[in-house]
């Protein structure tokens, strides 16, 4: 289930045509693997989700810039897929967990995006944050550049924190990366 709500305010505000999102699933006896185990175990699930996206245009000689915030809530499992009863352990100590459920319980997340495409669309700057409230985080800001509409050039940096093994970043930490991508359409 979900809904949007647009909200007009004065024109070239950064309330107006701000766009705000709510969603929530609900999958009943999700299924997830124990550590590659042979046996899995279930959960009840509920994931929800608040966002906001707006384009703004802070300049008249460049395109609008578009922003989205969002807040993800995950009642039983993490980000990644783990379960969060079984999270938070070292190599020779089992995990203790996290409580299951609502607020306060579960896993959340907030991530930020921005794009901001240059006047002559030959260029575009990108940038994306999401953070742990687990204690971790992933950067990845990125530039486009697209000389022609068959060739496209994309260079990106991407930068992963945990702060504990209970952060949904510990087994993506060593992926530090920084990369460039060519693409040609035909």
């Amino acid at each position: 289930a979900g809904g949007n709500y647009i909200f007009y305010a004065e024109p070239d505000t950064l309330l107006d045509q701000l766009v705000v999102r709510f969603e929530a699933t609900y999958t009943p006896n999700r299924q997830w693997s124990k550590n590659v185990a042979r046996e899995t175990g279930t959960s009840d699930e509920w994931i929800t989700a608040l966002a906001l996206e707006k384009y703004h245009r802070f300049s008249q000689d460049f395109p609008a810039t578009f922003f989205s915030l969002q807040w993800m809530h995950k009642s039983a499992i993490d980000f990644v897929g783990r379960p969060l009863k079984s999270i938070g352990g070292t190599v020779d100590k089992a995990g203790t967990g996290k409580r299951e459920g609502g607020p306060g319980h579960g896993w959340d997340g907030f991530s930020f995006a921005a794009s901001q495409p240059f006047p002559n669309l030959t260029w575009r700057a990108d940038f994306a944050v999401l953070y742990d409230l687990y204690g971790g985080y992933l950067v990845q800001p990125s530039v486009r550049y697209k000389p022609s509409g068959a060739w496209t050039v994309e260079t990106y940096a991407t930068w992963i924190y945990a702060a504990s093994t209970r952060s949904v970043f510990t087994p993506l930490e060593w992926t530090d990366e920084v990369g460039m991508r060519v693409g040609y359409q035909f």
